[in-house]
């Protein structure tokens, strides 16, 4: 699967841009929040095998967020951080979402030079409200990261996580592994381009169209049309 997007971060009084989680003030607000707005294509929504069954789409969103910081030493910080999300679909509404999270991390220094690596671990938990039927509920997860900077524009970032979702519909339930590479290059005043890598392991969903296959777990998809049926692998 490909996915190509752009986002844009800024501090609600809109003084200056700022990436998202950076917490730059907002002099209008008192305290550290952002606005992100985005914009990604997705080639397989639908997340089947075969090209000839991808279904594609638009995916605008925007994030509203908040942060609380409180250093621990002299080389680490905890990161408290609460969301408000909504995508919007252009062509699939009912793959539209709400939703509302919250995430604490701890991120530590590994030394004091412009190389220096940091590590971290996170936890998330968030409520999404889907358009489908189907697919509202709860998930949380747990994460290992490490980010460090190779050059003044050049970054790179690893996490390996454990996920665990719970849906109105028991085909969306899942559990699975994943590992996230990201490479980041800094853009100066206009932001950062970012080539992002991930790898799942574990329960996933595919909508196909078609009969469904007895003795695998499956519901006819609301979120597409009436032939499609959801199988969790």
């Amino acid at each position: 699967d490909q996915i190509f997007g752009v986002s844009v971060s800024q501090a609600l009084d809109g003084r200056s841009r700022m990436p998202a989680g950076s917490g730059q003030r907002s002099s209008l607000f008192g305290m550290p929040v952002s606005v992100t707005a985005g914009y990604l294509y997705d080639d397989n929504v639908n997340r089947v095998d075969k090209d000839t069954d991808a279904l594609s789409d638009d995916v605008y969103s925007v994030v509203l967020a908040t942060n609380s910081r409180m250093p621990i030493g002299a080389r680490g910080e905890f990161t408290l951080t609460g969301a408000l999300e909504a995508d919007r679909r252009r062509h699939y509404e009912k793959l539209s979402r709400n939703a509302i999270g919250i995430t604490g991390s701890y991120r530590h220094r590994l030394g004091d030079g412009f190389h220096a690596v940091s590590v971290g671990a996170n936890a998330l938990a968030r409520l999404d409200r889907y358009d489908s039927d189907l697919r509202s509920g709860h998930r949380y997860g747990v994460a290992i990261n490490a980010r460090q900077s190779l050059t003044p524009r050049i970054d790179w970032f690893a996490e390996l996580a454990r996920n665990h979702r719970h849906a109105d519909s028991s085909v969306f339930d899942l559990e699975y592994t994943s590992l996230l590479l990201d490479l980041g290059y800094s853009l100066g005043r206009w932001g950062t381009a970012y080539v992002t890598g991930e790898y799942r392991d574990g329960e996933s969903v595919s909508s196909n169209p078609g009969a469904a296959y007895p003795g695998i777990p499956s519901v006819v998809d609301d979120a597409f049309p009436a032939t499609h049926f959801a199988y969790k692998y």
